[in-house]
């Protein structure tokens, strides 16, 4: 459990630099734009690969899933509708994660409770809590606490996603 914790921190900190530089490259240029593109199919293949690993599934059924949910989400983003956030929240990533495993978790009511809390645990509370600035004096102060946010908003990250992908993998007992 820690060699894979420790691979995840390592991991997805590697996906996030990554992510970074990719948002930084820019698309004035045909060669750029292609780059771009490139960096972005190696991100995607890496994050599929990364989690297939704890998800005990293939990059094969991972790599789909993975695009067509990024695809529901992009389509979603058109509509701003309130009445959506179950969709977005609840339906969406049970549905996704029952395909990317091929378990029937989806089945048991717990699991459409366990897994909102689990992704507010991994985004929503993390993207919070980078968020939050603290009105502090000085500016070493502001990069103090700018540092132990990004610190724990990493972690609950990584403590989040673990936890969904371990929650979900297709080897756990399906009964109710």
């Amino acid at each position: 459990m820690r060699t894979l914790a420790a691979i995840h921190v390592v991991g997805n900190a590697v996906l996030l630099g990554l992510g970074y530089y990719w948002l930084g490259i820019g698309e004035t240029r045909a060669a750029t734009l292609l780059w771009s593109a490139l960096i972005a199919v190696v991100l995607l293949l890496l994050a599929s690969y990364l989690h297939a690993a704890t998800l005990k599934t293939s990059v094969r059924r991972l790599l789909p899933v993975a695009i067509g949910t990024i695809a529901v989400y992009l389509l979603l983003a058109r509509f701003t509708a309130p009445a959506l956030w179950p969709v977005r929240w609840i339906v969406i990533p049970v549905i996704a994660l029952a395909l990317a495993t091929g378990s029937k978790h989806w089945q048991k009511p717990l699991y459409w409770l366990e897994v909102p809390i689990l992704l507010l645990c991994a985004v929503w509370l993390p993207l919070k809590l980078m968020a939050w600035v603290p009105h502090v004096g000085n500016f070493g102060l502001q990069m103090f606490s700018f540092t132990l946010r990004a610190l724990a908003a990493y972690l609950l990250f990584v403590g989040g996603t673990l936890a969904l992908e371990f929650l979900t993998q297709s080897n756990r007992v399906a009964s109710p």
